[in-house]
């Protein structure tokens, strides 16, 4: 009895194992099927933003040739001759496009949304920050403080160091050799690195850094002139036109139920019309010919989506050199 009462516990021993491997196994199973799916859905997305970002491109390129001036803050203007309906302009208002029978959302911004940081004067062009927050005494010490140590990150080296600045050794002293880079910026999220940016700059909707202009890569060119009023968040709106929080609120709140509501009805139904006025001195209304594209793509409801960002010259023509991006991110 005693030899079969130990069979027995071995035999159900072994089937406690096989039970708990096959359990094992099929979690496994499970969870790699899910894996698969999830990098399948994403991939499969990233496919379906870049063709719409290669459609919405020549789709533009189409509306340029058909109207070429967009002036926003003409268009519904009855004294003024632009008198354009084209859809692809850079005011970021949600676009179906379809695609390969998917809906996919686009957006189209300005790429001349903020501050132009290039260069070896690059922490100046801050200095409209400090007369925007003028009322906060403590952020205003923290945009000095943050334009001390950007002087210094991007000079020589060789210099004296600034009043609130930082050399290689208060890098060092903080984990963050070898910093400074001691030259210009080569992308504007390099600021990020600068102890301090976090105060001043954070991302929009889209994750990226609005209030910075790009900084072209080497050989590529960028200007505008003025920065785009629909590219432009509340701290620009401020800065640019000295605007109070408040005012700064309550021209975005119009800006948006424009851009929710009917795209037949002009922006001066939404904003102040003494607001206007001064955004439009300030502000450019017209799109630069540079731009930044979004898309959001999935293959439907329940699927992975994927958020596809470029930034690029778009005209009438492709150039020789082809499509050139200024920006390429994928989320």
């Amino acid at each position: 009895m005693k030899e079969k009462g130990a069979a027995l516990i071995v035999v159900l021993s072994f089937l406690v194992l096989v039970g708990m491997i096959s359990s094992t196994i099929v979690t496994i199973s499970q969870k790699s099927a899910r894996k698969i799916k999830v990098e399948t859905d994403r991939a499969i997305s990233s496919y379906l933003a870049e063709g719409a970002i290669s459609r919405l491109l020549w789709l533009m390129m189409s509306d340029l040739q058909k109207n070429t001036t967009r002036n926003v803050a003409n268009r519904f203007d009855k004294s003024s001759s632009d008198s354009s309906t084209s859809k692809y302009v850079a005011t970021g208002r949600p676009i179906s496009i379809h695609y390969y029978d998917t809906k996919i959302t686009a957006r189209i911004f300005d790429m001349a949304s903020g501050f132009n940081i290039s260069g070896s004067s690059g922490a100046q062009a801050l200095q409209a920050l400090i007369q925007a927050y003028s009322m906060s005494p403590a952020i205003v010490t923290s945009i000095k403080v943050f334009m001390d140590r950007f002087s210094d990150y991007i000079n020589s080296g060789l210099g004296g160091r600034s009043a609130n600045g930082m050399n290689k050794d208060d890098y060092t002293s903080m984990g963050l050799s070898p910093l400074p880079r001691n030259d210009q910026l080569e992308y504007k999220d390099e600021v990020l690195w600068i102890p301090g940016a976090g105060d001043i700059f954070t991302p929009n909707q889209f994750g990226r850094l609005s209030e910075l202009n790009i900084i072209p890569p080497h050989g590529m060119y960028f200007y505008a002139n003025k920065i785009n009023f629909f590219s432009a968040d509340k701290a620009m709106i401020m800065a640019q036109c000295n605007f109070n929080a408040d005012e700064a609120n309550a021209i975005i709140q119009g800006r948006d139920n424009w851009l929710k509501g009917d795209s037949n009805l002009s922006i001066y139904n939404f904003i102040d019309t003494n607001y206007m006025m001064k955004l439009t001195q300030q502000f450019s209304f017209q799109d630069s010919g540079y731009y930044t594209l979004v898309i959001s793509a999935s293959q439907g409801e329940g699927y992975y989506e994927r958020m596809m960002i470029v930034s690029l010259k778009i005209g009438t023509t492709i150039s020789d050199n082809g499509i050139q991006y200024y920006e390429y991110l994928v989320y």
